[in-house]
């Protein structure tokens, strides 16, 4: 059993490895500008000059597909380092300190845990505006009650071994104590925190995205892409399958990641 998890790991890095590095890639090339439009070419087939084909303008489904995973990967990785780092910070100090404290902060989570994740997210968005900044703080926002709960339950696990009392009789200090001791012992099930919360951040961005309330037009987008795409799906079901099978193959690696 373990074994075969260890697999799983490992083809979830390597996979997750190869579509970071075609992100990097398309930082810096792609092979057409993923703005050109063209109208000779529209819904032109996959072929040698065009390996995804072109989209209902004639333009590059590769490039975009590209561009659009950049997009997608920096507001997942962006959604995970502020709501992950600040959840887990939340969780950690609520757990050690307990108390009034504890309770107030709880209570906070729930209150932003009652509304449905998505709901939230586009209530802010309509409150200020469209946009990649706002979707990241959006996203963020909701995604912080998770961490806190995660890094929490670790707190408690861990606050009360004999090495923390062991610090806490020789003087140490909250921070020393949860930045020292706490945090190293929690890293394994925060690592797999973050790996889901990566997951869940890809498909928030493309489902949000999808409804046109993500990264705005004409900069491409995953999930801007699906949505724009469904209209012509018979017609032309490469545009489809590019944007959708990206989405899939970065949720799906990520999610490899976080067995355990």
């Amino acid at each position: 059993m373990g074994i075969k998890m260890k697999h799983k790991k490992r083809v979830g890095f390597i996979l997750l490895g190869i579509l970071l590095l075609l992100v990097l890639i398309g930082c810096f090339y792609t092979p057409f500008d993923p703005n050109e439009m063209n109208a000779r070419l529209k819904f032109s087939p996959p072929d040698l000059t065009h390996l995804l084909g072109t989209d209902n303008f004639g333009r590059d489904m590769l490039s975009r597909v590209l561009v659009g995973s950049r997009h997608t990967v920096f507001c997942a990785i962006s959604t995970i380092f502020l709501g992950g780092i600040t959840g887990t910070l939340i969780g950690l100090f609520s757990g050690v300190l307990g108390g009034a404290f504890d309770e107030i902060l709880m209570r906070i989570m729930d209150c932003i845990t009652a509304f449905p994740s998505i709901l939230l997210a586009l209530v802010f968005i309509s409150l200020f505006g469209t946009g990649e900044r706002n979707l990241i703080l959006a996203l963020s926002i909701v995604f912080i009650p998770s961490f806190s709960r995660v890094a929490r339950a670790e707190a408690l696990r861990i606050k009360n071994l004999d090495f923390i009392t062991a610090s806490r009789v020789m003087g140490a200090s909250t921070i020393r104590i949860v930045m020292k001791h706490i945090l190293p012992n929690a890293k394994a099930t925060l690592l797999s925190a973050f790996s889901v919360g990566f997951t869940n951040a890809i498909l928030a961005e493309a489902s949000l995205s999808y409804l046109g309330l993500g990264i705005n037009p004409p900069t491409a987008s995953l999930g801007r892409m699906l949505s724009e795409a469904q209209a012509y799906l018979f017609r032309a079901p490469w545009l489809v399958i590019a944007p959708g099978v990206a989405v899939v193959l970065f949720a799906f690696s990520a999610s490899l990641l976080a067995e355990e």
